[in-house]
């Protein structure tokens, strides 16, 4: 199914928080032997912070529609990250 605009933004940000917890490494290898915890993580984050993060920018008149926030060219793709309960 399509992603909502808010997909989208929850995505971004869940990347940006995933770059900025592996930034001080130089050495691939050391991000790649830690990244499902890295993963879960900054998932945990996203979890707890984002609906305030989407609430304030609402509130604050940013225009979260998908016409603003699908910046993929058409030959794009998305990943999908099952879950478990």
């Amino acid at each position: 199914h399509e992603a909502e605009a808010k997909d989208v933004i929850r995505g971004m940000y869940h990347a940006c928080l995933l770059r900025h917890a592996t930034k001080a490494f130089r050495e691939p290898e050391m991000v790649s032997s830690n990244a499902d915890e890295y993963v879960r993580r900054t998932h945990e984050q996203v979890k707890d912070h984002f609906p305030s993060l989407f609430d304030q920018l609402c509130s604050k008149g940013w225009n979260t529609g998908s016409d603003v926030t699908i910046i993929e060219g058409s030959s794009s793709y998305r990943i999908s990250i099952a879950t478990s309960k």
